[in-house]
């Protein structure tokens, strides 16, 4: 009789670890949206720095025409897609794949631009933000 209770408990035991394994597994492969790590976002500036993203996140910058978006990215791990739109929701710049940029990206029009980043247990350093020229190319 007290061998059957043992067998019955660690029967029990296994059944409740084995269930929550597979718990585990199940949310990890079901595409749960996952962010550690640090966001910044005001009107100048878009910051996310991260040690693990599964994720879409969006921030929006103001800039006028003639600044500049200085734009840099290093992914370490992971897939990574970066979308820069701009008010009308024209593509300025898209990156399907993104590890390693630092460029500048000149704006012509003044208004809203909306930057979008896919994360795929990735991991990295994403950083936009708008550098003021004071120079107006539409004058």
């Amino acid at each position: 009789m007290i061998v059957m209770k043992k067998k019955l408990t660690i029967g029990i035991l296994l059944f409740v670890f084995l269930a929550a394994v597979f718990v585990t597994i199940g949310m990890a492969v079901s595409g749960q949206e996952v962010f550690n790590g640090e966001r910044l976002q005001n009107p100048d500036r878009f910051v996310l720095d991260f040690t693990r993203m599964t994720k879409e996140d969006t921030g929006n910058l103001e800039a006028e025409a003639g600044d500049v978006l200085l734009c840099s990215w290093e992914i370490r791990g992971g897939r990574v897609n970066i979308c820069i739109r701009d008010e009308a929701g024209d593509v300025l710049y898209r990156a399907d794949g993104a590890d390693t940029a630092d460029f500048k990206l000149p704006i012509t029009m003044s208004g809203r631009y909306t930057v979008t980043v896919d994360a795929g247990h990735a991991a990295g350093r994403i950083e936009i933000r708008v550098e003021q020229t004071g120079t107006d190319v539409n004058s």
